[in-house]
């Protein structure tokens, strides 16, 4: 879901969120000054729900031949870390992430949907 615009709240000094979930954004190099949250009681622009739609979080693979030769021969770890280093593919998480980051959508909305927020080992 996406927060609203209007009435998200920065969460800095909010104490809303969980020690855990605070130290997965730092690990993954968020900065929590742009991190936003919630609004319970929302605005008259997201009509007091604090939501004003949705977006993704995707993971789009544009295969080639190193990637097609891992995948026939199932060997699905060495296609995924393979399509993260050399293909620059981008998780579902880093996507959640970056959506966190611009202040789009909440962490606990992205955790609960994409699981916990931590980056995936790149090399």
């Amino acid at each position: 879901r996406k927060l609203c615009t209007h009435c998200r709240r920065p969460i800095i000094n909010s104490g809303d969120l969980a020690s855990g979930t605070m130290t997965r954004l730092e690990d993954a190099e968020i900065s929590v000054n742009s991190v936003r949250i919630h609004n319970a009681k929302g605005c008259e622009k997201c009509k007091f729900t604090g939501y004003s739609g949705r977006t993704i979080a995707a993971e789009i693979i544009l295969p080639d031949v190193g990637f097609m030769e891992l995948v026939k021969k199932d060997n699905k770890t060495a296609a995924y870390d393979y399509w993260l280093t050399e293909l620059n593919g981008k998780s579902m998480v880093e996507y959640g992430l970056d959506l966190v980051q611009k202040g789009i959508c909440s962490p606990l909305d992205a955790e609960r949907v994409l699981g916990y927020l931590i980056r995936p080992k790149r090399g």
